[in-house]
């Protein structure tokens, strides 16, 4: 019995899909994290007529919010979807929704759909299972931000202290010190000095970042 010898060609083939599929294996399995991120007023101000209290974002805010967003997929209400002027800089948007037909200011759909009525986690299952390599990242709106702060490794929050307008919405604390006690009581011990702060238009602001200390 005679065995052929494999080619060079080949033994480089070989090795070469080895290593992608070994590499493309690693990336699957990279723990990957969820996150929530969102801004609001000292005292729980989160949303006016479809948009923001303090009116256009905030440039800070906004260069914080890209940072942390970078390469996840987003996920939020219909709502919050519908005020958006377009799809955000190439990431996938999911949106948790009965409307499969909702779309962004400009008439873009978005690129997953979830059923309202799951759990947060089966939430995050099925969209994980789309894409299993990504971080997640909610926005929005409101309710949301409270159901799913529980199940995220990381919190990017933003503040606003100066110059709030009426406001529709309102998240579940009474002043700064408050979302500080919530975070805690849910698992975030450990939170930035802020990475963020100033003055824009007639607004003060600052932005810090909570971690969940892993057990």
């Amino acid at each position: 019995l005679r065995v052929a010898k494999p080619s060079k060609s080949c033994m480089k083939y070989a090795v070469s899909w080895s290593v992608q599929v070994c590499a493309e294996s690693l990336l699957i399995w990279r723990q990957t994290m969820v996150k929530v991120s969102f801004a609001s007023g000292i005292y729980g101000e989160f949303g006016l007529n479809g948009g923001l209290p303090w009116g256009a974002p905030l440039k800070g805010d906004m260069e914080q919010f890209k940072k942390f967003t970078e390469d996840c997929i987003l996920v939020m209400g219909h709502k919050t979807f519908e005020s958006l002027p377009t799809k955000l800089r190439g990431l996938r948007h999911a949106v948790i929704t009965t409307d499969l037909f909702v779309t962004t200011k400009d008439g873009k759909r978005a690129d997953l759909w979830i059923r309202p009525e799951v759990t947060p986690q089966e939430a995050i299952n099925s969209i994980q299972s789309h894409a299993p390599s990504k971080d997640l990242c909610i926005i929005g709106g409101a309710k949301l931000i409270e159901d799913f702060i529980p199940y995220a490794d990381e919190i990017l929050h933003t503040s606003v202290y100066q110059g709030i307008d009426p406001f529709e919405a309102r998240l579940p604390f009474d002043k700064e010190i408050d979302l500080i006690k919530i975070f805690l009581f849910t698992g975030f011990n450990k939170y930035t000095a802020p990475i963020a702060h100033g003055q824009e238009r007639c607004y003060g602001f600052h932005t810090r970042i909570y971690t969940k200390e892993q057990s």
